[in-house]
């Protein structure tokens, strides 16, 4: 097969489409910084992503690496403990550690663990801030966050939720036959919770394919933020293309999410039915990043190799006890035929591999 087959790209929905008929007339930048100038489509497409998780307002930012430099640069003005997941993506976690420098502690906690948090909450003494992800890759499921909402309210905290993975995926109402859900508004809409004391950082890349990055909160603390904001005042904004980019983004999924949705579901137990009988799937999950049963790091990393000579390209998570995952990204544009000849081409190599 000629067709080069990548499981690598995140862009869960397919959604990398051109917009240059939307910015010929625009220049890519204008060359000031958001806190001197910042377009207007630049300020609703924040709105539009806040809107979409069920929160009031959102800031936009190039990266979520600029977001959460900010986002803590803020916080650290504050009397704050921040507790950390071990296993949370980690840019959250270097925009976090910067506070270590402001003398305000930054601990970690055991993966999920909300019920050994609760008593280290209540010793700190500060008001808490709790690091997290929406969606885990790693344990393939949804944090606690009602728990964690639950824990922070006596104490008035804050939980920073890192949404990039759940952000275009899951939405409100699941059911058995719809995993997902509806709308593609994140954990807190997949879960149906509303909650004043939580703040999140998305990136547009995965769910939107877009280079864009949101933070959404309510609107004091989003006001908070962008007043106390260092990277508007000193870094470039997000460039018009990308913002027209996501816009067009937003467009598609209010049309057409739903469709891709169904697409992507279809797409992934496809291929969970053709891998499925090798008994080499790590879990029973229908999100979209599908991970194979964990292995000694050589033999991933030969499998990769031997993938992508046959032009499918995969990558390898870390896992447990060091064992390697080798990882695969099921988006809503692979064809049938391309995920039926990828999963016969892995077990092929599999069973090879298997007799060194």
């Amino acid at each position: 097969m000629g067709r080069s087959i990548d499981f690598c790209s995140a862009s869960y929905l397919g959604m990398q489409h051109s917009s240059n008929a939307l910015t010929s007339r625009l220049p890519l930048t204008n060359g000031k910084p958001a806190l001197l100038e910042e377009h207007p489509a630049s300020i609703s497409l924040a709105q539009s992503v806040a809107r979409l998780q069920g929160l009031e307002a959102g800031l936009l930012y190039p990266s979520t690496l600029h977001l959460f430099w900010d986002l803590f640069q803020s916080l650290g003005r504050r009397p704050v403990a921040v507790f950390i997941d071990r296993e949370a993506y980690p840019i959250a976690g270097w925009g976090a550690k910067w506070l270590n420098g402001q003398r305000i502690p930054v601990m970690t906690f055991s993966h999920g663990d909300h019920r050994g948090l609760k008593g280290r909450i209540k010793a700190s003494g500060r008001m808490p801030v709790i690091i997290t992800d929406g969606w885990c890759t790693h344990c393939e499921s949804v944090m606690p966050i009602r728990q964690y909402l639950e824990i922070l309210s006596p104490h008035k905290g804050l939980l920073v939720m890192d949404d990039t993975q759940a952000l275009g995926i899951l939405g409100q109402g699941p059911t058995p036959d719809l995993p997902y859900g509806r709308g593609g508004g994140g954990t807190l809409r997949w879960l149906g919770l509303q909650a004043e004391n939580v703040i999140i950082g998305s990136s547009l890349a995965k769910g939107f394919g877009t280079p864009l990055a949101v933070l959404a909160g309510s609107h004091p603390r989003i006001a908070k933020v962008k007043k106390d904001s260092l990277t508007r005042q000193h870094c470039s904004p997000p460039d018009h293309a990308s913002v027209m980019a996501g816009h067009r983004a937003l467009l598609i999924n209010q049309k057409y999410g739903h469709r891709c949705r169904e697409r992507l579901l279809s797409n992934v137990q496809f291929f969970r039915s053709k891998l499925g009988p090798y008994g080499i799937l790590d879990s029973n999950t229908t999100f979209p990043l599908q991970k194979l049963g964990g292995m000694p790091g050589p033999l991933a990393q030969q499998l990769q190799l031997e993938l992508d000579k046959a032009g499918i390209r995969i990558f390898l998570v870390a896992g447990a006890r060091e064992q390697v995952h080798p990882a695969f990204l099921i988006r809503a544009d692979h064809r049938f035929e391309d995920l039926a000849h990828a999963c016969r081409i892995t077990s092929r190599h599999l069973n090879c591999l298997n007799h060194y």
